[in-house]
């Protein structure tokens, strides 16, 4: 027997054992669809954006809601002052948050708790609130320069916030062509 004989066995024994595999997946799949699809969607992560307790802002991660301890100590803050194990930040509005520590004028380690900054969800890659993005981070935005996102904020100030994305179209220099660019970058 030749190589090239030899050769052919060999890449068909490969393709054999990949058959098997597939039919052993595709029968698994099919008894245990639920199982397969919960392993297929990792469950979105948690972030925080601390400021205040260290020099500069810190982003964040966690696979389960931390407390503000974890929080405190993966900041590596030097505060001695714990909140406890079972205090959390709520996270029932949306798993991406944005907390200030502050001392309070009697020196207790106090907290603000609110939506993550404009830059944050940019890094991260979420659409912006249109109601809350400054003129230079519209500026960003694909056929958006400095003077549209001047008119953007006039327009929002204006009318006392959007109400849609398509309102966007109103505002002298954004024809449809630009609006299909930046409306996927955009949220209210």
């Amino acid at each position: 027997m030749g190589p090239y004989a030899l050769r052919q066995r060999g890449v068909l024994l490969l393709f054999l054992i990949l058959l098997f595999f597939m039919g052993v997946r595709l029968e698994f799949l099919r008894h245990h669809p639920a199982k397969a699809v919960a392993k297929s969607i990792p469950p979105s992560p948690f972030i925080v954006e601390a400021r205040g307790i260290a020099g500069r802002p810190a982003l964040l991660t966690y696979t389960h809601a931390p407390t503000f301890d974890q929080i405190l100590q993966d900041t590596e803050s030097s505060t001695a002052v714990s909140f406890g194990p079972a205090a959390r930040p709520d996270f029932t509005r949306s798993r991406e948050i944005s907390l200030t520590f502050f001392f309070d004028s009697e020196g207790r380690l106090r907290y603000r708790e609110g939506p993550c900054s404009v830059k944050t969800l940019w890094i991260l890659g979420r659409p912006l609130p249109l109601n809350r993005a400054t003129a230079e981070e519209l500026a960003l935005l694909p056929g958006i320069g400095p003077v549209l996102a001047a008119r953007i904020t006039a327009f929002r100030t204006d009318r006392g916030g959007f109400t849609s994305l398509h309102q966007l179209m109103e505002i002298k220099g954004i024809k449809e062509k630009t609006f299909k660019k930046i409306k996927a970058y955009l949220t209210l």
